[in-house]
C-alpha cells in the first residue's frame, strides 16, 4: 500500500485482501481478470481484450484507488485524475523500459450512473490531450459508455460494472485511439503528432507510415475548414 497526501494506493494483491472492505475496488479487479484477461467475439481483432493486463496482474503491477469527492463536478475530478497522473509516474515498475507493464485504475464510487458519461467519459475530451502530451492515455469505463471500439465500431468494449479511469502509458499500439473518427480533426492531429514526436524512433516503419499519413490527413482537414 501507497499513502499520498490524498490518495491510497493499493496493488491487487492488497485488494484481493480486502475485497470484504472495498467493494468497488474488487469489483473492478474482477473485471480486468474476467473480462480484460478473456478474449471477445465482437471485439475486431484476434487476442485478449487487453494483451497486457494479464501480465500485469501476474506481476502486481495494476495499481488501485478509491476517488471520492463530496462536490462530483468535472473540475474536482479532472483535477485528482491530474494529480493522479502525477503519482502514476512513481509507481513500480517506475523504469521507462518497463513502465508499459502497468496500469492505475482509479474507481469513483460517488459519481452517479446516468452523470458518468458526463464525468467520466468527458475527460476524453477534457484532459486526455494533457495526458497524451505527457506520455498517458486514460480510459473511462462504466455500465453504459457508449464509445466505440478502435476495430469494431459497433463493440462497446469500455463498458464495466463499475465507475472508473485507467491510466497507462502510451504505446505503440494506441495508434487507433489517437486517430478516432470522433475526434476533431485538430484534436487528432494534436495527438498523432506527440505519438510521432514521443515514439517515432521506437515504432514500427509500417505504424509510423500509417500515423505520418493519418497526421497529413488531419492537418488537411484542419486547414479546409
Amino acid at each position: 500500500m501507497i499513502e499520498t497526501g490524498t490518495a491510497v494506493i493499493l496493488s491487487s494483491d492488497e485488494v484481493r485482501t480486502r475485497a470484504a472492505e472495498l467493494p468497488a475496488l474488487a469489483e473492478a479487479l474482477r473485471w480486468a481478470e474476467d473480462y480484460l484477461c478473456a478474449p471477445h467475439p465482437d471485439l475486431g481483432r484476434a487476442g485478449l481484450v487487453c494483451p497486457y493486463v494479464r501480465v500485469a496482474l501476474r506481476t502486481n503491477t495494476i495499481w488501485f484507488t478509491e476517488v471520492h469527492s463530496e462536490q462530483a463536478d468535472a473540475a474536482a475530478l479532472d483535477a485528482r485524475m491530474t494529480e493522479l497522473a502525477g503519482i502514476f509516474g512513481g509507481l513500480e515498475p517506475a523504469a521507462e523500459d518497463q513502465a508499459t507493464g502497468k496500469a492505475l485504475m482509479a474507481t469513483f464510487p460517488d459519481v452517479r450512473p446516468g452523470d458518468a458519461a458526463e464525468l467520466l467519459g468527458g475527460m476524453l475530451r477534457r484532459v486526455k490531450p494533457a495526458f497524451v502530451e505527457a506520455g498517458l492515455m486514460l480510459g473511462p469505463v462504466f455500465p453504459d459508455n457508449e464509445i466505440p471500439g478502435a476495430h469494431n465500431p459497433d463493440f462497446r468494449p469500455m463498458r464495466g460494472p463499475v465507475p472508473l479511469v485507467a491510466i497507462r502509458v502510451l504505446m505503440e499500439t494506441d495508434l487507433p485511439f489517437l486517430d478516432r473518427p470522433l475526434d476533431p480533426p485538430h484534436l487528432r492531429a494534436r495527438y498523432l503528432r506527440t505519438y510521432l514526436n514521443r515514439l517515432g524512433g521506437q515504432i514500427s516503419a509500417s505504424r509510423k507510415q500509417k500515423a505520418e499519413q493519418a497526421l497529413a490527413a488531419a492537418t488537411s482537414e484542419v486547414e479546409q475548414r
